[in-house]
């Protein structure tokens, strides 16, 4: 009986450890995906500012022209 208590204990054990490990995977998929958006974000305002310089050398270019 008591060997049977401790393989119950090890069972629940393994479960906890487990559990712990999807949770972790999970919050890490959850970062990795947050991560992602924010590059995809920052690629997109790091384009649209890249334009705008673009934009005003033109417009100094032809000022001075």
């Amino acid at each position: 009986r008591h060997e049977r208590s401790s393989d119950l204990d090890d069972i629940k054990a393994r479960k906890a450890e487990l559990d712990n490990l999807m949770k972790q995977k999970e919050s890490h998929e959850i970062n990795r995906e947050q991560e992602l958006a924010r590059l995809k974000q920052l690629e997109a305002d790091v384009a649209s500012q890249a334009e705008k310089v673009e934009s005003a050398y033109q417009n100094f270019v032809n000022a001075i022209a």
